[in-house]
């Protein structure tokens, strides 16, 4: 992911909220970012898991597409209408 290169699936996982601190050259918007773009990649490893039929269930696809709604969302709503971060 630091590199631009999507985590394998035998590798997804969340990012370790550590790797960020005391690097003053890590922005938010890096972050911020960085943190989208994981959720994205979990999201697609489930669409793909779901079309395969290997998700457990519906329920538990339409649960994961509606948590990606509200990422998606609150990922947007950082950004004005210009795409500039509006965070800290």
């Amino acid at each position: 992911m630091l590199k631009g290169l999507p985590i394998p699936s035998n590798n997804l996982g969340v990012i370790i909220p550590d790797f960020f601190l005391n690097k003053p050259y890590i922005t938010d918007r890096v972050i911020a970012n960085s943190f989208y773009t994981n959720a994205r990649q979990i999201e697609d490893y489930f669409e793909e898991s779901y079309h395969a039929h290997t998700v457990p269930s519906y329920e538990s696809y339409q649960e994961i597409k509606e948590a990606a709604k509200k990422i998606r969302r609150a990922y947007t709503s950082l950004f004005d209408i210009k795409g500039e971060f509006i965070g800290s």
